[in-house]
């Protein structure tokens, strides 16, 4: 592996299959659940804020309203949830940014991403959560670890661990 190479992991929605043969992507969840920190948004409001925040491209499909739409009833259960609720109940920061270097067979390598959501309880422990929809996989996790190594590293001192937290 060269040692200058960066690796970029990704945090975007995943595929919302609206057709088995859709293979579009939709803009983080995160985005759309950070509003919710002050009060619940309608499904509207939510449906709104999903086709403000999609690319270009995302707004130029014929179903972009339809994965606005599913978008939108993905996160209105999640915030039903006794688990997701509580955690925006702490102090949460969305779309955290993150280069971390790691060691891959002897090699540096920079590793990029964007964590969902860092949350802070009021003794100071971190969580970092990765939201997910669809089946688990054992790459979900490996994601979530190198998030949770990278938190550590910028927070010494802090107890910090990662959840998934599957929304369909």
């Amino acid at each position: 592996m060269h040692p200058h190479r960066v690796h970029t992991t990704s945090t975007c929605f995943p595929q919302l299959s609206l057709r088995p043969s859709d293979t579009a992507r939709f803009q983080p969840l995160s985005v759309l659940i950070t509003p919710r920190q002050t009060r619940l948004l309608t499904v509207p409001e939510t449906v709104a804020r999903a086709i403000a925040v999609m690319r270009e491209e995302e707004r130029s499909r014929a179903d972009f309203r339809q994965l606005a739409e599913t978008a939108a009833e993905i996160v209105d259960r999640a915030a039903a949830r006794e688990d997701v609720a509580t955690l925006l109940a702490s102090e949460c920061i969305f779309e955290v940014p993150f280069s971390h270097q790691v060691d891959v067979d002897g090699h540096p390598v920079v590793v990029r991403g964007v964590m969902d959501c860092l949350s802070r309880e009021p003794d100071g422990d971190l969580t970092v959560v990765d939201f997910k929809t669809g089946a688990q996989t054992p790459e979900h996790q490996r994601q979530l670890d190198l998030y949770v190594e990278a938190a550590r590293v910028v927070f010494p001192g802090h107890r910090v661990d990662g959840r998934l937290i599957y929304l369909s």
